[in-house]
């Protein structure tokens, strides 16, 4: 299983989010695993949405973007882009 977080849960965030539920089947066969967005980091709230259980609070939010950023780094650094 690939666990994602959704950086923000506006027009392109909520939109994501739906492509990968509406398309799970398809996306787990091609990409040979399921995908599965674990968390969705933005300020707001979203009362009734199945999504509100995954919302990342601000602490977490900038403990969880700074893990991301250092994955990201090392990921790219040893590219020589």
């Amino acid at each position: 299983m690939i666990n994602v977080s959704v950086l923000g849960y506006g027009t392109v965030g909520s939109g994501v989010v739906e492509i990968l539920k509406e398309n799970a089947d398809l996306i787990t066969k091609r990409a040979g695993e399921e995908i599965r967005v674990k968390s969705v980091l933005d300020l707001r709230d979203f009362p009734g949405d199945p999504v509100q259980d995954m919302i990342l609070k601000r602490s977490k939010m900038i403990r969880t973007y700074r893990l991301l950023l250092k994955q990201w780094v090392a990921f790219i650094l040893p590219m020589n882009l």
